[in-house]
């Protein structure tokens, strides 16, 4: 039985990880790596971004990855399921498939590898790493050190803000790692297909739960990030600008969601009232 890894790097947001990332992962020695290279910035024609995921592309490859460029929408999660689903489906059914997102790093010991083998599934939840402010991670210093606060982001600016939000502690479940014949959502790798609740598996298989896996999103691309996931609103944006210590003057990102939000109600026929006196 091999032990594969399989992940949709986003080189929008993730470039000044690549290196932290393909380390850590390395280090695990896995028997084969896949990696699909993206970018949602390339597909608009940008040759910038184009030059970055052709730069990725020959880091991977250095690295020991079988790279790939895939183009086309990102659609919260829908691209990676179906990139995912595909390749388990051609994996041998006993074999295990390790997944992780761009921004997310098991926090498992040397032995990882053998400790997959020995389960149907590697079950874990996400922890953030974040730091007081906003800002890229810098290469050869441990993200550990540069990151140095734990915790949940948005269940903190929820509640300092009183808001409401994307808070369930569901969406914190990751699936690690699962045998290829068992059918992941692979949207989030949350829950399995058809799951009725999150962190619930059938009695018969073999299930190591509670595992780790530091989250680094919060750095300087975050609210660009969140900006491109339809279940995030502009409120919430700029509450998170907030409580990194943003200005009184919003981010780009929080002014084009909040325009996003604009043009999907008047799509819908719903026309804002003006105020009267």
């Amino acid at each position: 039985m091999a032990v594969h890894f399989a992940a949709l790097y986003g080189v929008d947001y993730d470039m000044d990880l690549i290196h932290h990332w393909i380390d850590h992962y390395r280090a695990f020695h896995f028997d084969h790596y896949k990696v699909w290279v993206h970018s949602g910035r390339g597909d608009q024609g940008t040759d910038v971004a184009r030059n970055v995921s052709t730069e990725a592309l020959e880091i991977f490859r250095e690295a020991g990855f079988n790279p790939s460029i895939v183009h086309g929408e990102f659609r919260d999660g829908s691209l990676r399921h179906g990139l995912m689903t595909s390749h388990a489906s051609f994996l041998p059914a006993k074999d295990h498939l390790v997944t992780a997102d761009s921004d997310e790093f098991h926090d498992m010991p040397p032995d990882y590898k053998e400790m997959i083998v020995d389960h149907d599934i590697i079950h874990g939840y996400m922890i953030d790493r974040y730091d007081d402010t906003l800002h890229d991670a810098i290469e050869g210093l441990p993200l550990m050190a540069q990151y140095p606060i734990e915790g949940l982001v948005i269940r903190k600016v929820c509640d300092m803000f009183g808001v409401q939000a994307r808070c369930d502690n569901h969406f914190a479940n990751k699936i690690m790692a699962c045998r290829c014949g068992i059918p992941v959502n692979f949207i989030g790798s949350h829950c399995l297909v058809d799951s009725l609740r999150h962190g619930t598996f059938d009695p018969g298989l073999d299930v190591l739960r509670d595992q780790r896996v530091l989250h680094f999103t919060w750095r300087s691309t975050i609210l660009d990030r969140m900006a491109g996931k339809s279940y995030f609103k502009a409120e919430l944006l700029w509450y998170v600008q907030k409580f990194f210590g943003g200005g009184d003057e919003p981010h780009p990102a929080v002014l084009k969601k909040h325009q996003w939000q604009l043009n999907m109600q008047e799509a819908k026929g719903w026309v804002p009232c003006q105020a009267t006196t």
